[in-house]
């Protein structure tokens, strides 16, 4: 069974700062665990969390902000 898009959103959680052995940065956070640090320093957490949404309609732009994902199946 496939899981909807807002249930696998709602898994998702973010902390503004996160260490695990020795390295501290962003946390992205999977069902409550720590499943990866953003280090660069350059994206805020509201921009990593955007960029790992699920959505149908948007897509994340590094240039740019969200922008309308194009019809694949036009």
């Amino acid at each position: 069974m496939k899981s909807k898009l807002w249930e696998w959103n709602a898994d998702l959680s973010f902390s503004a700062s996160a260490t695990a052995h020795d390295v501290t940065g962003i946390g992205i956070y999977g069902k409550g665990a720590l499943e990866a640090i953003y280090t660069g320093g350059d994206l805020t957490v509201a921009q990593i969390e955007a960029m790992t949404s699920a959505t149908l309609t948007a897509q994340w732009d590094y240039r740019g902000g969200v922008t309308k994902a194009p019809d694949l199946l036009a």
